[in-house]
């Protein structure tokens, strides 16, 4: 990758960039999910909004990143304080997403390791049991990262379905 890869911390103005972007990383999911669960188009054309996005505004556990490919918008993060396991977290990785345009070009990877050289703390990653993208990634990027205490758990199956990693930066 020749074109350097930065994360800013997303503005009040950014908002509805991010919710945008949001379209796609919903869009994204109906391959992913269980036809029961896919999300279906609204009568605007667009998917329903992603509840509780306005936090990442408004809670000061909350923080909404943007990533760039030069000057190009290539994506976003939500990091939050939510564990998975009920254990104590610094930070979450709510939602994160990066346009197919840069994916398998080290972009995604490159934002992650800058968000944990912002974020000294306890983490958590938690990979649906759907996603088998995100299986592949996740535990690549945090290896290559030199986290510590990592910890591989398994949700319970109603509160969350699938891998958890746990880590500290």
């Amino acid at each position: 990758m020749e074109t350097p890869v930065q994360i800013t911390l997303a503005t009040n103005e950014q908002r509805d960039v991010v919710a945008r972007l949001m379209q796609f990383y919903i869009y994204d999911f109906t391959e992913l999910l269980a036809p029961k669960k896919v999300p279906h188009l609204n009568t605007t054309g667009s998917f329903d909004a992603y509840p509780g996005l306005d936090a990442y505004w408004s809670d000061p556990d909350h923080a909404a990143w943007v990533i760039y490919v030069g000057e190009q918008l290539a994506g976003f993060a939500l990091l939050n304080k939510h564990s998975h396991v009920s254990r104590p977290v610094d930070f979450n990785m709510a939602e994160f997403f990066v346009a197919r345009p840069f994916r398998r070009r080290g972009v995604a990877r490159a934002a992650f390791h800058q968000l944990l050289r912002r974020h000294a703390g306890s983490w958590e990653v938690a990979i649906g049991a759907y996603n088998k993208p995100a299986q592949d990634f996740w535990p690549r990027a945090i290896t290559a990262a030199n986290v510590s205490e990592l910890e591989t758990l398994q949700g319970d199956g109603v509160a969350w379905t699938g891998t958890i990693l746990r880590f500290r930066v």
